[in-house]
């Protein structure tokens, strides 16, 4: 294999490796740049801001990223619904879905930060677009990549980055991760109120019946965990359109998340949740997610539902927690004063409610270091002012002496 320094580009990430007649999405190797091209255009001819894609890294933020990865207007307006679709799919912040607390949630963010999002749900042929490319899908066993080296927690953060400075293994990993982001997507938008509404008895059914298939695949997939996400399966399962059909549930179920009581230090009762397909993250999709955020330190798999909130206040990986609520109104924890520096073990909160962190030191400049994670994601390291801003965005708590 030949060896390199990984560089994370915008337009490596946007590389597409086969020919896709059916979207007229191809990728040209010239001067040993890989140049996306949709409905013939090429990637400068398409794209908001066309600068060097080596400063990908360094933005801060993902509002900063999605500003990159907008399409011209004058572009949009020419490309069909299908290439619209691959462009979408093909998008280097597709992977924030799985971030989300379901897929229908994550989707519909995703498309709402997007140009493009927005224009293909206009399209008159959507649906149908959407369930054809969902009908042909087909999950492999196998990931071409071979993970074995981060399967662990031990050493994972140099582990991912060794890999990662191989060169075929970052564009076999764009080819493993594909089809994971891909069914998330598809799953997702079909999901989504806009897309759901439209769906005739006849497309739920053919809908249905592909997302057991489905199912089995993942299962048996590698970059699926050997696991699966049946939130298509479960709404379709409610659906009066399928149960009047009568069709076989064969072993799917429809079950949502059970409510469960958690107790803060003070023993005041705080409601979570608590699925039954979390389940670790894939090795391709740590890597993945190391990739996408360089800046940030990944020190563990982490589970797909278990969120930031849920991390740093329950300390269990079982659980999904959306509000922090009694753990920082009972006592249990204390505001600590605005202009101390954060210490080991206090907790972060932002002024939103939306994350939380928990301090585990500080780095070579002196700044506190946050263990969290973004929704289900990996569990990761990050300074502070990168992860929560400036001290006025965030709020610090530290246990009572006395609870």
């Amino acid at each position: 294999m030949k060896k390199r320094v990984f560089i994370m580009g915008l337009t490596g990430l946007l590389c597409i490796n086969q020919l896709i007649p059916a979207t007229n999405i191809c990728v040209a190797e010239a001067k040993g740049k890989s140049e996306i091209t949709i409905g013939g255009y090429s990637y400068d001819e398409i794209y908001l801001d066309n600068s060097d894609a080596g400063a990908w890294n360094t933005l801060s933020s993902d509002e900063q990223k999605y500003e990159k990865v907008q399409i011209k207007d004058s572009i949009i307006q020419r490309l069909r619904t299908r290439s619209l679709l691959e462009a979408i799919i093909k998008n280097p912040m597709i992977s924030n879905i799985r971030e989300s607390e379901n897929l229908k949630e994550g989707a519909t963010q995703f498309m709402e930060k997007l140009n493009a999002g927005k224009k293909l749900l206009q399209e008159s042929n959507v649906g149908n677009v959407l369930i054809d490319e969902y009908l042909s899908l087909e999950i492999p066993e196998k990931t071409i990549n071979d993970y074995s080296s981060i399967h662990s927690d031990d050493n994972l953060y140099e582990n991912i980055m060794k890999l990662l400075s191989d060169e075929e293994f970052v564009e076999n990993l764009d080819k493993d991760i594909d089809i994971y982001n891909r069914v998330n997507f598809l799953e997702g938008l079909l999901l989504s109120d806009v897309i759901y509404n439209q769906l005739s008895s006849n497309d739920k059914i053919k809908l249905y019946n592909k997302s057991l298939q489905l199912k089995k695949q993942k299962e048996k997939s590698e970059v699926f965990s050997y696991n699966s996400d049946d939130e298509l399966i479960e709404t379709l399962l409610k659906d009066e359109d399928v149960i009047i059909n009568n069709i076989k549930t064969m072993s799917a179920k429809a079950v949502n998340p059970s409510t469960v009581i958690v107790l803060t230090p003070k023993g005041n009762g705080v409601k979570a949740y608590c699925y039954k397909e979390n389940t670790v993250n894939s090795d391709a999709y740590v890597a993945d997610f190391q990739r996408r955020y360089d800046k940030k330190k990944v020190v563990g798999h982490g589970y797909t539902k278990n969120n930031c909130h849920a991390y740093t206040w329950i300390g269990d990986h079982r659980y999904w927690l959306n509000v922090v609520g009694s753990f920082i109104t009972d006592g249990s924890y204390r505001a600590v004063a605005k202009g101390n520096l954060p210490q080991k073990y206090q907790k972060i909160i932002n002024n939103k409610g939306d994350h939380s962190g928990i301090v585990i030191g500080r780095g070579n400049t002196g700044k506190a270091i946050i263990e969290t994670k973004t929704g289900g994601s990996p569990v990761y390291q990050n300074d502070i002012g990168d992860e929560f801003g400036s001290t006025s965005e965030y709020t610090v708590y530290e246990r009572n002496s006395v609870c």
